[in-house]
């Protein structure tokens, strides 16, 4: 299940980061209890799908608490960043 999964975010990421060449991915909610699982199919998925950024290149990383999408979407609207 993992590594299905791992494979099916990293399609959908790759997009993404093909388009906004970010340096670091954080991945949140409830699956990020399971990190250690599907990362590892995820990486090289998205070494195969990644035509001009290299995977060793991006940072990642799971959400530290569940409160982390709450925080980050204060901190956006505190700040006026939308």
């Amino acid at each position: 299940f993992f590594e299905n999964y791992g494979e099916t975010l990293a399609r959908g990421l790759s997009y993404a980061i093909q388009l906004l060449d970010p340096e670091i991915v954080v991945i949140g909610g409830g699956i990020s209890n399971a990190y250690d699982f599907f990362m590892p199919s995820l990486r090289k998925t998205l070494g195969e799908m990644l035509s001009f950024i290299e995977v060793d290149d991006i940072i990642f990383e799971r959400v530290k608490s569940q409160e982390s999408a709450a925080l980050g979407a204060a901190y956006i609207a505190e700040r006026g960043l939308l």
